[in-house]
């Protein structure tokens, strides 16, 4: 049962993710107010006087190579606010595995701002946290009254996502496209999942984390938006890979889905991934699947047998030991709770499950084709 909560959520979490390739931090931002030549960092955006863009053309520096790399590719002193480069470390340190061959990123004519790794998730623990009106019918979020409302089969569902991350189990690229990461009107989002390239996942959050991307990412999805004082906004769709068998993930959509995060020289913080599922997914995608899942978990000798009598006599209604997408949707709590809530066609009847959670992301570097 926690499995069954952790990885439902799981499945949001990285829906709300997973709409394309990225590039962190390849292009530090410029802004008009720092003074090239006092040593000091006056735009607060963690580079000083010549490795700031914004002082490319000032006469004091024009004898240093752009965006602060040294001419021998070292970084700069200052570079625990900088983004390794693919000329500065990474690709020449980390020796390529035979197997690895990228697929090319969705074209762009945007320069790449920004590239992360999703380092956090936060489940919603109502339906409060994390809500968002995604039909203009007021804040909402589904998942957090599920979670909610099942908290009290003492389920911690945050410790499943917190392994699923620190294990590279999810592993969810976010890429900002865009000139900079200030002000800026035209922004695209695009996200992948992830390839740990080194195999060690102990080094998948320290900010200089190179990463593949998985050849079964969806493609061709974009969300866009724009940057207020460095705080983003972007919607559009996601694709959501569902990972809760050991068989191929299933794929389930996140409609009217947002993002919404501050970025900084280190990544993203106080992020929202918000969206909704349509019902048929649930009931055609996400219910067989979580009947997998849980037939699974009765299999399995190292599930505590009181948890498997919960599943067991929460879902498995005939007792055969096989729980079917029909028995979970007989289910009364669940049935209740998998009403859907947002209307995404307009029609004024709600034909989807809202979903809502918080993240943070570090910079790493993605790994892509030329």
């Amino acid at each position: 049962m926690r499995s069954l909560i952790g990885l439902t959520s799981a499945l949001i979490f990285t829906a709300g993710l997973l709409a394309a390739p990225s590039g962190c931090g390849d292009t530090p931002v410029s802004v008009d107010n720092e003074v090239c030549d006092n040593n000091k960092d006056d735009d607060n955006n963690g580079l000083t006087d010549c490795a700031d863009s914004a002082c490319t053309s000032h006469a004091s520096c024009k004898s240093l190579p752009d965006l602060g790399v040294v001419p021998d590719g070292n970084q700069p002193d200052d570079d625990s606010m900088m983004p390794p480069t693919p000329d500065a470390g990474i690709d020449s340190a980390m020796p390529e595995p035979d197997a690895y061959k990228p697929p090319a990123p969705d074209a762009s004519t945007q320069p790449s701002a920004m590239e992360t790794v999703v380092s956090e998730v936060m489940l919603p623990t109502n339906a409060n946290d994390y809500a968002t009106d995604l039909d203009g019918t007021g804040k909402k979020n589904k998942l957090g009254e599920i979670i909610s409302a099942l908290t009290i089969a003492n389920m911690d569902m945050q410790a499943e996502i917190n392994t699923a991350l620190n294990t590279g189990q999810f592993l969810l690229l976010l890429e900002v496209l865009a000139p900079g990461i200030i002000n800026e009107m035209n922004v695209d989002i695009q996200g992948y999942l992830g390839e740990d390239l080194d195999g060690d996942a102990t080094d998948n959050f320290d900010g200089l984390e190179q990463f593949g991307i998985s050849a079964s990412t969806p493609a061709g999805l974009k969300l866009t938006g724009a940057i207020n004082s460095s705080h983003l906004f972007a919607e559009g769709t996601l694709l959501v890979p569902l990972p809760l068998t050991a068989g191929p993930p299933a794929i389930l959509t996140l409609k009217k889905a947002i993002i919404e995060s501050d970025l900084s020289g280190t990544g993203m913080t106080n992020g929202i991934i918000a969206g909704a599922i349509p019902i048929a997914e649930v009931n055609s995608v996400l219910l067989p699947q979580l009947g997998q899942m849980l037939t699974d978990m009765l299999d399995n000798p190292n599930i505590d047998a009181t948890m498997k009598a919960i599943v067991q006599n929460l879902f498995d209604t005939n007792k055969d030991g096989v729980i079917t997408a029909a028995e979970i949707q007989g289910n009364f709590l669940l049935s209740q709770l998998l009403k859907p809530d947002v209307d995404t066609d307009g029609d004024g009847t709600p034909d989807a499950l809202s979903v809502g959670i918080g993240f943070k992301a570090v910079l790493c570097t993605i790994k892509k084709l030329p």
